[in-house]
């Protein structure tokens, strides 16, 4: 008896070791992830996981290798509102997703801005040896205060104004990107709804199926 208790509790006990050291270093299994789908470096200061939320700091999303830049974009707080049952359900549901005083970093690489980091990125193909037919349904989506910081090919800097509040509403796998993607479509309904505000919505020009976000309606 005594010989099988010892080997069970060494199992134990490696067990709970390896559920803390996940635990603990979940912002960088994120960071992972999101850098294996867009092919960038990707930081994540803190990840806090409740019943019903989901909450990142400071998250950071790299620019393509060769850039004189270094964030294609930046949320200093991320709130994501759902539950287990709707996580695991045949329809994953996210009934608020929120993010607060953000950064979009765009940089030119060609003088017209056709090629730059964001076609880069949007078109960059999924590292998911396949393609899963699971469908999603954001209900909301809120940006607060949102800044374009663009940069042309020849270094010089442009500014916009601050975007104070951009929201949408129903987000579905109907944007054309599988679960798998699921990033680029809030990526590209942002995108767009940021880009249109400021005449600039061409930099999107080679981006799959950017004209197909209908359901995404921003609040001025």
């Amino acid at each position: 008896m005594k010989k099988f208790f010892i080997p069970f509790f060494s199992l134990i006990i490696i067990i709970v070791i390896i559920g803390f050291v996940t635990w603990f270093n979940i912002p960088n299994i994120l960071a992972h992830m999101l850098t294996k789908e867009f092919n960038v470096p990707v930081s994540v200061q803190n990840v806090t996981i409740t019943k019903k939320h989901l909450k990142i700091d400071d998250l950071n999303i790299g620019t393509p290798k060769g850039s004189k830049t270094d964030s294609s974009f930046f949320s200093k707080k991320i709130d994501v509102s759902s539950s287990l049952s709707q996580v695991r359900a045949e329809t994953l549901t996210i009934d608020s997703f929120t993010l607060t005083n953000n950064i979009i970093g765009v940089e030119f690489y060609n003088s017209s801005g056709s090629n730059n980091n964001w076609t880069t990125l949007m078109n960059t193909p999924s590292k998911s040896k396949k393609e899963t037919k699971r469908k999603y349904l954001i209900k909301k989506l809120t940006l607060y205060n949102i800044t374009v910081a663009l940069t042309k090919e020849n270094g010089q800097k442009q500014s916009f104004p601050t975007i104070d509040k951009l929201e949408f509403y129903n987000i579905t796998d109907e944007t054309g990107f599988p679960i798998d993607e699921i990033e680029k479509a809030i990526a590209q309904a942002v995108l767009k709804s940021v880009f249109g505000k400021f005449n600039i919505l061409h930099l999107l020009e080679k981006v799959p199926g950017v004209n197909i976000i209908e359901k995404a309606i921003p609040i001025l």
